[in-house]
C-alpha cells in the first residue's frame, strides 16, 4: 500500500511538471495577439524593444526615438522574429515635438499579421493599473513548443501622473520598476469606456534615477601644497527610483496621419 501511495505522488509530481508550461501560458492580462506584436529591436549599437501597429491599412514599427539616434531614410533596423534577426529597411517618421521619445518606422515588408488594436491614451485615468511590455536585458518567456518565438516580459504599474506641457514632450509617469531593454515597448491599459478593451497608450522611454552615495574616503593628495594633504572622495551610483518614464501616443499619431507611408496591409477578402 505504501509503495502505491509513493508511486501516486511521483506520477502527480510528473504531471505537474509536464503541465507547467501550459499553465503559465494561460495568463489573461495581455492576449497573445498583442504579445506576438512586441519584438526585440536593434539599430547600430542600440538595443531595446519595439511593437507593431496598423493604422489606416498601413503597418508601422514603433519604438523609442533614442534607440534610432542618427537614423536616415532607408537605413536598416533589425527585429528578432522566431529567433532570427530580420533586416528591415525603414523610413523614419518623427513627431513634430522633438522632446517626444517615440519614432514610427515605415518598413519595406510586413512584420506581423493584420490586427486591430486601439491606440492613444484617451480613456485612461490617473491611478489606474497599466502594463508595460519589453525585453529587459534581452530576457523573455520562451517555450520549446508550440512556438520557439520570444514573448515579452509583462510588468504591471500604476499611472501616477502625466505632464502634457509641450516642453515635456507629453510624458506619462508610471509607478513601476523599469529595466534596460524595456525602452521602445508599449504601455497598455484597459479602456473602461470601451468595455475594457486593451489599448496602447504610449511608449516606454526609461526611468528616473537619483544619485545615491555608496562610499566616501580620505586619500592623500600628492598635489597639495598645504599642510592638509588629505582630500575627500565620494562615490555615487545612479539608483532606479521606480518612476517609469513613457511618452503619450498622441504625438506620433499626428505624425503618422501627416505622413501615411507605412507598409500597405493586404486587402481582406470579402
Amino acid at each position: 500500500m505504501r509503495k502505491i501511495v509513493v508511486i501516486f505522488f511521483v506520477l502527480l509530481s510528473l504531471l505537474d511538471t509536464l503541465s507547467f508550461a501550459e499553465n503559465v501560458k494561460l495568463q489573461r492580462a495581455i492576449p497573445f495577439g498583442i504579445l506576438n506584436r512586441v519584438f526585440p529591436f536593434a539599430f547600430g549599437e542600440h538595443a531595446g524593444s519595439c511593437f507593431i501597429i496598423d493604422d489606416d491599412d498601413r503597418q508601422y514599427i514603433i519604438t523609442a526615438r533614442h534607440l534610432v539616434s542618427g537614423i536616415s531614410e532607408h537605413d536598416t533596423i533589425r527585429i528578432l522574429i522566431n529567433e532570427v534577426w530580420r533586416n528591415i529597411e525603414v523610413v523614419p517618421i518623427f513627431p513634430e515635438n522633438d522632446k517626444t521619445d517615440i519614432v514610427a518606422l515605415a518598413g519595406n515588408k510586413l512584420v506581423a499579421p493584420k490586427m486591430e488594436i486601439l491606440i492613444g491614451a484617451g480613456g485612461m485615468y490617473v491611478g489606474q493599473d497599466v502594463y508595460f511590455l519589453g525585453f529587459p536585458f534581452g530576457l523573455a518567456t520562451q517555450f520549446d513548443k508550440p512556438t520557439t518565438s520570444r514573448i515579452a516580459f509583462i510588468k504591471k504599474a500604476i499611472l501616477s501622473a502625466v505632464d502634457t506641457r509641450p516642453d515635456s514632450g507629453n510624458i506619462i509617469y508610471l509607478d513601476g520598476h523599469n529595466n534596460p531593454g524595456f525602452s521602445g515597448g508599449p504601455v497598455i491599459f484597459a479602456n473602461y469606456e470601451q468595455h475594457e478593451r486593451l489599448q496602447i497608450a504610449g511608449v516606454v522611454s526609461g526611468y528616473k534615477n537619483q544619485p545615491t552615495k555608496v562610499m566616501s574616503a580620505l586619500i592623500e593628495d600628492t598635489k597639495s601644497n598645504t599642510n592638509d594633504s588629505k582630500k575627500k572622495i565620494v562615490h555615487y551610483i545612479l539608483e532606479n527610483t521606480g518612476i517609469v518614464v513613457a511618452y503619450h501616443f498622441s504625438e506620433i499619431e499626428k505624425a503618422i496621419k501627416n505622413k501615411p507611408i507605412g507598409f500597405p496591409l493586404p486587402k481582406t477578402k470579402e
